[in-house]
């Protein structure tokens, strides 16, 4: 819907916003404005003559709304609008407008009598200009804020942090220094500009562009030995609707040489086609390739008079220093060996992961986590055959790669064998004798054609066997192994919103990621299907994101909420489950993100569900976030001990938590607690 105005002297004005807009931003300013109109606000513009007259010619498409019925064709929109304003509030409104009227930009709030006979309260924002001619231009919004002066004080915190987002928003896109576009290539004609991040003039260093030159000035900026390249490597490609990406040479006004690293896709439309992309200047790294070529060639002139020094450097970045392992890079050589033998001797690959080690390492210090890691890799090569290949993979995941087998059955004896040697052992550290286990994931060397594909049915059955309760072997060719090829980019989107939502409140990520990671503990024991198990990690990342629209002084007060104030904060429910619905991917976890503040009993929010009523991923992300809540410090409190927490969580179920899901989780914490207490402790 395009909005064009006509002034009194004919002249053509495009509705705000739209001065530079392409069809595309059209598009945008449709949705925007339907968005608009769904939170009941109305853009209008408007115009002080000289003589102190004022017309609205402009008001969006939402007017008939607010009002209850449409405006009079013959009556101004401006002039019928103040009819409209209540007498009791005239004189605050004709303040406002002569702020307008001398060029100020005004914020005020008064009640009109709509066509409907509801009294309505308006909150008006303008911004005026003064022109050359003596008239004032003014353009605004007015929005419906009856609900919202219902509690004032809330209403303007929301404002504050509308503004606060706008000034970080602002300030993100302030921070891109990439070249961001849209170009249209028509059937016929020149390809415009749809968006730009910048002029690209500016970005280029040069005269600033007509748009009709923007293509033919970009081409000529091109370095001669680039140009023919670029011509077909993106022009002709973009014009033909063909993704891809290229980096190439320009020569800006001031002489200077710079690299650019162009990457783009394309979309057809009626009538041409759409490039998006991104250029970026990476002079720098080009420049720090260079400087790295010519270290490299004096490191080759002194190769030949430090090769005993070489030799002995390569066997130690071959070895893991704390385990005496072959590293990463030693055991991929192997592997690859191996595969390339594979059909004359067959060989098992496994993968090895010490379950629960991060907190080992945080409730027993690092010291002890490397105690734990040595005295595994001695358990390992006790169960192990000697002509087993072990090597460390990265933190606390092994690798071994055993010659000669041949059939499931023999794989799964050598990694129990590890398994059971681990979990039977108590593991000397400095902090006293540690009760470890560890989850195995194997594969056959008949199980995939290459090194990667052997690695990731290996590491795919780990997981599984982790996702399945820890402590335990899986094959890559055991049933259920199937795992979702998007999972680990849905996590990360959620995680993404929860750090954001983390800086936002000024607490530490670690909650959202504890909450996430009990949540789908307790999913996985009750037994309930991957997906769902998937969508309370997700709801256990996210299930805060809605505070990001609470203001400040109401999240981080220290002290208790006024009614107000809880009112305020009691909506991050429903607009984080609104954010993420809207969120392709993980719009399935906005249930549980609504109602993760539902109570057994029915007495929660925001909807008062009841029983088995809470979609059973909100049950559970409620419970491992009242766990972690009672379990950390906050400003307003301390931390609950083991036992305080374990005897609360036993008196709010069945009234505030569901008692099957509360009964899961004890059941989790207390086997952790079980697991990580020295030997000592167990026997007390």
């Amino acid at each position: 819907m395009e909005q064009v105005l006509s002034t009194p002297d004919g002249e053509r004005r495009d509705a705000p916003g739209q001065s530079m807009a392409g069809s595309g931003e059209r598009v945008d300013l449709e949705r925007f404005l339907s968005v608009l109109e769904g939170v009941r606000t109305v853009p209008f513009s408007g115009e002080f003559s000289p003589d102190g007259t004022f017309r609205a010619p402009y008001t969006g498409p939402g007017i008939h709304t607010l009002l209850g019925g449409d405006l009079p064709d013959s009556v101004d929109g401006g002039e019928f609008w103040a009819t409209r304003v209540l007498p009791a509030d005239r004189g605050l409104y004709n303040e406002g407008m002569m702020r307008q009227r001398d060029g100020g930009s005004s914020q005020m709030e008064y009640r009109i009598e709509a066509l409907d006979g509801r009294v309505l309260w308006i909150r008006e924002c303008t911004r005026a200009t003064m022109q050359a001619d003596g008239s004032v231009r003014v353009d605004g919004i007015v929005t419906d804020v009856t609900e919202q002066r219902e509690s004032a004080d809330a209403a303007s915190e929301f404002e504050g942090a509308l503004r606060a987002t706008r000034g970080r928003l602002e300030s993100v896109l302030s921070a891109i220094d990439e070249y961001l576009y849209a170009w249209r290539y028509p059937v016929y004609g020149p390809p415009v500009a749809d968006f730009e991040s910048m002029p690209m003039a500016t970005f280029l260093g040069i005269e600033p562009i007509d748009d009709d030159e923007i293509e033919d000035r970009w081409l000529e900026t091109v370095h001669p030995d680039d140009r023919a390249r670029v011509a077909a490597d993106v022009t002709a490609a973009q014009h033909a609707g063909l993704a891809g990406s290229i980096e190439y040479r320009i020569c800006d006004d001031q002489g200077r040489t710079r690299w650019l690293v162009d990457s783009w896709r394309c979309r057809r439309e009626p009538g041409g086609v759409v490039a998006e992309g991104i250029v970026s200047d990476i002079t720098t790294r080009k420049l720090a390739q260079d400087g790295m070529a010519a270290a490299l060639s004096s490191a080759r002139v002194a190769y030949g008079e430090l090769e005993e020094a070489r030799v002995s450097a390569e066997r130690a970045s071959n070895t893991d220093p704390l385990t005496g392992l072959a590293n990463r890079r030693s055991f991929q050589n192997s592997l690859e060996d191996a595969v390339l033998s594979a059909e004359a001797e067959p060989f098992g690959l496994l993968l090895l992961d010490v379950d629960h080690f991060k907190r080992t390492n945080d409730t027993h210090g690092h010291q002890a986590g490397d105690d734990v890691l040595i005295a595994v890799v001695a358990c390992m090569r006790a169960a192990l055959p000697q002509n087993a290949t072990v090597g460390r993979w990265g933190g606390e995941e092994f690798t071994v790669l055993v010659p000669g087998v041949r059939t499931h059955d023999a794989l799964r004896l050598v990694a129990e064998s590890i398994r059971l040697t681990v979990r039977d052992e108590r593991l000397a550290t400095r902090r006293g004798a540690l009760a470890i286990t560890i989850s195995c994931g194997g594969v056959l060397s008949s199980g995939g054609g290459d090194t990667e594909e052997l690695v990731h049915a290996a590491d795919a059955a780990m997981y599984r066997a982790k996702q399945s309760g820890r402590d335990r072997t899986l094959l890559a060719e055991d049933s259920g192994l199937a795992i979702p090829r998007d999972e680990p980019e849905l996590l990360l989107i959620a995680q993404s919103f929860a750090h954001t939502a983390s800086i936002r409140e000024g607490v530490p990520e670690l909650h959202c990621a504890q909450v996430a990671d009990l949540a789908g503990r307790i999913a996985t024991h009750l037994g309930l299907p991957a997906a769902t198990v998937l969508r309370c990690r997700l709801a256990g990342w996210l299930h805060d994101v809605g505070k990001i629209a609470i203001p400040d002084r109401v999240l981080g007060k220290p002290g208790p909420l006024t009614g107000a104030e809880w009112h305020v904060m009691i909506t991050h429910a429903a607009f984080g489950a609104d954010l993420v619905a809207r969120t392709p991917g993980i719009a399935e976890s906005a249930g549980a993100v609504r109602h993760h503040h539902e109570r057994w009993d029915g007495e929660g929010y925001p909807d008062r569900l009841e029983g088995n009523d809470i979609p059973v991923e909100a049950r559970v992300v409620a419970a491992a976030d009242t766990w972690n809540a009672m379990t950390q410090d906050r400003v307003y409190r301390r931390a609950l001990d083991y036992d305080a927490a374990c005897a609360e969580m036993l008196n709010i179920a069945g009234s505030q938590l569901d008692p099957k899901v509360a009964a899961a989780l004890l059941a989790i914490v207390r086997q952790e607690r079980e697991v990580l207490l020295p030997v000592d402790q167990l026997a007390a």
